[in-house]
């Protein structure tokens, strides 16, 4: 499983930093504007946001959310900022005054890090921490693993006293992964997560989870449309989020039922009984394009399944999930732990359909 942070106290600290260091605003795209700024030496530019009074670096997630609101094309938004700064500056700028709308600017150690809805519900990761850390702490539960990214938050823990041999010594343990984005990247997710013994690699399933998306009332809605405001003080977010959050505490308990565990540990074993029938070489072909591997990724999937000779449908998917542990980084990582679960999730006509790809 790829590493991150070692325990919930440094991930925690981390969380703490960054919610005394996060502003967020809304306001109208009439009351913003994109200016370009010399770097300090003299050597390339900097592109900035003036955000009612206030002015803010842009980091690229910001960017590409900007971009896709204002449709423009992604390659051509990303060449203007490298080449023609100003010439981009002046698309974004006619666009956010020619199609004024309230926008919520979310900000981080003094950068724009999210271009979001209005409708954006600030479900953040402090609060969500603060509910589900100690309802694990209760529990007899080991961290896998954690972490805080610029795109996720990261929370994958293991129950030891709830495990299964799937044959022939091939034993899981049950788990569980809570996750969130403050940026727009998705929804608030509590997932099974199994952890394999043999290899260590996490399998995350999507079945008999909890996934949220962040919507929410317009925000801001205080009749003076026109003014950039900075909001959600950390009570009201509190108030406004807490039983919502408290559906992710039995989320977690539910996902670490030993009910929850045998119904998916059964179709571990069904997988197992399903063989190859066609050419490996085919097979893998077909789960690049089912789960969204790079060439580079499924040229290792292939190797990872004939050294681990098990050539049946649970062989594949724990093809899929020994590359996370050579993956680029965290976020690509447990992208390819849930690809291996999203093929033991298939059905079995789909399975058969794969197993003799030829």
């Amino acid at each position: 499983m790829f590493q991150g942070k070692q325990s919930l106290e440094e991930l925690a600290k981390e969380i703490q930093r960054q919610s005394d260091a996060k502003r967020d605003f809304v306001g109208s795209t009439g009351d913003m504007r994109i200016n370009v700024r010399l770097n300090t030496h003299g050597e390339g530019h900097q592109m900035r946001m003036n955000v009612g009074e206030e002015s803010f670096p842009i980091q690229d997630h910001a960017h590409a959310q900007i971009g896709s609101r204002l449709n423009i094309p992604k390659k051509y938004y990303d060449r203007m900022r490298d080449q023609a700064p100003n010439l981009l500056a002046d698309n974004v700028n006619h666009w956010f005054h020619k199609t004024q709308e309230k926008r919520l600017v979310r900000t981080l150690d003094g950068n724009v890090r999210a271009f979001l809805s209005d409708r954006y519900r600030p479900l953040d990761n402090d609060l969500v921490a603060s509910f589900v850390l100690p309802i694990l702490g209760s529990m007899p539960v080991e961290i896998s693993s954690c972490e805080l990214t610029h795109r996720r938050m990261y929370i994958k823990v293991t129950l030891p006293d709830l495990q299964r041999d799937v044959g022939m010594g091939d034993i899981v343990q049950a788990g569980v992964i809570v996750s969130n984005s403050e940026t727009g990247l998705g929804t608030v997710q509590v997932l099974p997560q199994l952890r394999r013994l043999v290899c260590m690699n996490g399998m995350t399933m999507n079945e008999f989870g909890m996934k949220k998306y962040h919507l929410g009332k317009s925000l801001g809605s205080n009749g003076d449309d026109d003014q950039v405001t900075e909001w959600f003080q950390p009570d009201t977010i509190q108030a406004d989020n807490q039983a919502f959050v408290l559906k992710l505490r039995d989320a977690v308990k539910g996902c670490l039922t030993e009910d929850i565990f045998t119904k998916i540990t059964d179709r571990y074993i069904q997988a197992k009984d399903e063989k190859i029938t066609g050419s490996i070489e085919k097979v893998i072909e077909v789960v690049n394009e089912r789960v969204g591997l790079s060439d580079a990724e499924g040229a290792n999937v292939l190797k990872h399944l004939i050294e681990g000779r098990d050539l049946s449908m649970w062989g594949v998917a724990n093809a899929v999930t020994a590359e996370a542990n050579q993956a680029a980084d965290y976020d690509r990582a447990t992208e390819l732990e849930q690809a291996g679960g999203k093929l033991i999730e298939l059905p079995k006509d789909s399975w058969k359909e794969i197993l003799a790809a030829a």
